[in-house]
């Protein structure tokens, strides 16, 4: 990923993996007791699709966050397409750009 974007501001591996951890933990501590008693009810495969879709919203603002919009080379649109191929189960639209 560091090798194939421009990023805003200079962080650490570890400093993204660290914001990556602490989004989903904050995503699913913070939740209705509803959402986590669904959460733990659902199949084996549901609850796959349901992680896979918070690591993809987590790592889609934690480092597409801080990906630089440069104005010679969009690597916000190049972020788009990585992150619309990195994960099967979670559908992103078609038009438009992964954040909306």
């Amino acid at each position: 990923i560091r090798k194939s974007f421009n990023f805003s501001c200079p962080m650490l591996d570890m400093g993204f993996i660290n914001s990556l951890t602490c989004f989903i933990d904050a995503l699913l501590n913070n939740n209705t007791k509803e959402n986590m008693e669904a959460l733990r009810t659902m199949s084996p495969e549901d609850q796959k699709m349901s992680f896979d879709a918070l690591f993809c919203f987590a790592m889609m603002w934690t480092i597409g966050g801080s990906i630089a919009d440069d104005k010679t080379v969009n690597y916000r649109k190049s972020f788009n397409a990585f992150m619309k191929g990195i994960s099967k189960a979670v559908k992103f639209p078609d038009q438009g750009e992964c954040y909306d």
